[in-house]
C-alpha cells in the first residue's frame, strides 16, 4: 500500500471510529468507538498466557497514541497520588511511552528526566545498570517493560533502588506469566529468534512468572502487587481500555 493510501486509510479509520463514545482516552480525552488492537500473537505469550504483552482488543488510542497499560498509569497516578504530581518532585522515566513526556513536561513542579539507552529516544542516553545519578535523588521513578529485556537484571534493579528516596516508589511493569511460578531464563539463548521462540518477543531475555515481586524483592524493594479493579470500577476499566490483568507492580523503598 502506498503512502498516500495508507494515509488516506488513516483519517477514513479516524472518522469512522470518531463516530462513537463507547472508548474514551483519559490521556487526550478523545472518544471512539473503540481503541485499536495491538500485540504479538506469539505462541509463547498465548501458551504461557502473558499479561501485559501479546494481542489484546482496545489498545491503542487513535488520537494519542497512547496504549492500555499508558492509560492504566496514567489513572493510577493521576487517581492516587495527585498531592505527589503537584508536589515539587524529582521523576525518573525510563524508556517512556511517547505520549507521557508532554504531560510530565507540562508541570513545571517536576523536575523529568526522561532516559533510554538508545540516545534518539530520550532526552538522557541511558543505562539502568549503572547510572550517574547520585542516591536517593527521584521521588518517583517510571520503569515499565524495561527490565525484561536487560541481561543483568540485579544491576539494573539495585540501582533503581539506590537512586530512589526512602519513602519514594518506583513502578515496574513488566509481562507476567500467569501460569508459570518461576521466570524462565535460558542463558544458552543469544538471536532475537530464540528469544521470540522461547519467551515471545526478541528483545526479551526472560519470560517472568509469578515470583516477579521477589525479584524485585532481591534489590531491596518493599513490593506491592495492585489490580487495576482495586482503584477502578469495571465500567471505567473497560471505557478507559483497561487490561483488567496488568496488574501493576509498585516497589517503595
Amino acid at each position: 500500500m502506498s503512502r498516500l493510501l495508507k494515509s488516506i486509510y488513516r483519517n477514513v479509520r479516524f472518522v469512522i471510529y470518531s463516530l462513537g463514545k463507547q472508548k474514551k482516552c483519559p490521556i487526550c480525552n478523545a472518544s471512539f468507538i473503540k481503541f485499536l488492537s495491538a500485540g504479538s500473537k506469539s505462541h509463547a505469550l498465548v501458551k504461557y498466557q502473558v499479561d501485559g504483552a501479546g494481542y489484546r482488543e482496545n489498545v491503542t488510542c487513535l488520537s494519542c497514541s497512547s496504549s492500555d497499560r499508558s492509560r492504566l498509569l496514567y489513572l493510577f497516578l493521576t487517581l492516587k497520588h495527585e498531592s505527589l504530581l503537584n508536589s515539587p518532585i524529582n521523576l525518573l522515566h525510563v524508556a517512556s511511552d511517547t505520549e507521557f513526556p508532554s504531560f510530565f513536561k507540562s508541570k513545571k513542579n517536576i523536575s523529568y528526566f526522561n532516559g533510554d539507552l538508545d540516545k534518539n529516544l530520550g532526552d538522557l542516553e541511558l543505562d539502568i545498570t549503572a547510572m550517574s545519578f547520585e542516591s536517593n535523588f527521584f521521588d518517583l521513578i517510571i520503569c515499565n517493560h524495561v527490565i525484561e529485556q536487560i541481561e543483568d537484571e540485579l544491576s539494573a534493579t539495585k540501582e533503581l533502588f539506590r537512586v530512589l528516596k526512602k519513602n519514594g516508589f518506583a513502578i515496574l511493569q513488566a509481562p507476567v506469566s500467569r501460569v508459570r511460578n518461576e521466570t524462565y531464563e535460558d542463558l544458552n539463548l543469544n538471536t532475537p529468534e530464540q528469544y521470540e521462540s522461547a519467551y515471545g518477543q526478541k528483545d526479551m531475555r526472560r519470560m517472568y512468572g509469578q515470583d516477579y515481586k521477589k525479584r524485585l524483592e532481591l534489590a531491596g524493594f518493599m513490593m506491592q502487587e495492585l489490580k487495576p479493579n482495586n482503584f477502578l470500577s469495571m465500567e471505567l476499566i473497560t471505557r478507559h481500555g483497561i487490561n483488567p490483568n496488568e496488574n501493576i507492580f509498585i516497589g517503595y523503598k
